[in-house]
C-alpha cells in the first residue's frame, strides 16, 4: 500500500514538472522569436541604438541557449524512464556543461547590461571606452569557465544496469561534496550578480538623484528676487541709456535742419554768393 502511493506521488511530481517544464519551453520559445523579429525591425529603421540593440541580441541567444539546452533537454531526460541517460559519458558531460553555461550566460549578459547602462549615466564621456563587445564577451567567457568544472564532476553512472548521468559526490555518504557544488553554485549563479546588479542600479539611481537636485538649485537661484532684480536693472539702464542715444540723436537732427532752414542762415548764404560774384 505504501509502495502505491509513493508511486502515484511520483508519477504526480513527474507530471508537474513536464508541464512546467513544456509550459516554460513553448513560451519562452514563442517570446524570444518575437523579440528577435521586433528587434530585425527595428535596427532597419533605427541605426543609432546599435549599442542597446546588441545587448539585447545577446541576451535574446543566452535565453535561447537556456530554452534549449537547460529546458529542452531537461524535458527529454524526464521523458526516460527513471530518469536514465541513453547516450555515452562523453554527452554526459557536454550536456551539463551548456546546461549550466546557458544559464550563466543569461545571468551575466543583463549583469553586464547593467554595467553599461551605469557607466552611460555616471560616466557619460568614458561610456565610449568601454565596447559591448567587451562586456558580452567577457559574459560569454566568464559563463563558459565557471561552467567548465560540470564537466568533471559529472559522469555517467551505473547502478543495476541502468545509467545515470549523476554527479560524482552523489554516490558518497558524505554531504561535503554537495555542499560545496551548492555553495559555488549559489555564489556564481545568484549572490554575486544579484550584488552587481543593486550596486550598478544603486549608482545610476544616486547620479540621477544628485542631477535632479542639482536642476533645482539652479532653477531656484535663476528664479531668485535677487537674480531677477538686478537683471531687471540692468535691463531698465540698457533700455533707458539706449532710448536716451537715439532721443539726443534725433534732436541734433531735427536742430540741424531748422538751422539751415531758418531766415539769418538763408541771408548769410546769398551775401557770401553775393560777395563771391
Amino acid at each position: 500500500m505504501t509502495m502505491n502511493i509513493t508511486q502515484d506521488s511520483s508519477r504526480d511530481l513527474r507530471r508537474t514538472r513536464l508541464i512546467l517544464l513544456s509550459t516554460l519551453f513553448f513560451v519562452g520559445l514563442t517570446g524570444c522569436s518575437l523579440v528577435l523579429i521586433w528587434l530585425i525591425r527595428y535596427t532597419r529603421w533605427n541605426t543609432r541604438s546599435s549599442r542597446i540593440c546588441s545587448l539585447i541580441l545577446n541576451l535574446i541567444i543566452a535565453n535561447l541557449s537556456v530554452y534549449i539546452f537547460a529546458t529542452g533537454i531537461q524535458i527529454f531526460w524526464e521523458f526516460q524512464n527513471n530518469r536514465q541517460w541513453p547516450f555515452n559519458d562523453l554527452l554526459c558531460r557536454i550536456v551539463k556543461f551548456f546546461q549550466s553555461f546557458s544559464i550563466l550566460s543569461s545571468t551575466y549578459i543583463v549583469v553586464a547590461m547593467a554595467i553599461d547602462r551605469c557607466i552611460a549615466i555616471v560616466t557619460p564621456l568614458k561610456a565610449g571606452n568601454i565596447r559591448v563587445l567587451y562586456l558580452c564577451g567577457s559574459a560569454w567567457i566568464l559563463a563558459g569557465l565557471l561552467s567548465t568544472p560540470n564537466i568533471f564532476i559529472f559522469h555517467v553512472h551505473i547502478k543495476d544496469s541502468l545509467r545515470y548521468c549523476t554527479a560524482s559526490f552523489s554516490h558518497h555518504s558524505s554531504p561535503t561534496g554537495r555542499r560545496i557544488y551548492l555553495t559555488f553554485i549559489t555564489l556564481v549563479v545568484y549572490f554575486i550578480p544579484f550584488l552587481v546588479l543593486v550596486l550598478s542600479y544603486t549608482l545610476i539611481f544616486i547620479k540621477l538623484l544628485c542631477r535632479e537636485h542639482d536642476q533645482r538649485d539652479w532653477f531656484i537661484n535663476s528664479s531668485s528676487p535677487t537674480s531677477s532684480s538686478s537683471s531687471s536693472f540692468c535691463c531698465c539702464c540698457c533700455c533707458s541709456k539706449l532710448f536716451n542715444n537715439t532721443k539726443i540723436t534725433f534732436l541734433k537732427r531735427s536742430n540741424y535742419k531748422k538751422y539751415l532752414n531758418s531766415p539769418s542762415n538763408y541771408s548769410l548764404s546769398n551775401d557770401i554768393h553775393i560777395q563771391q560774384v
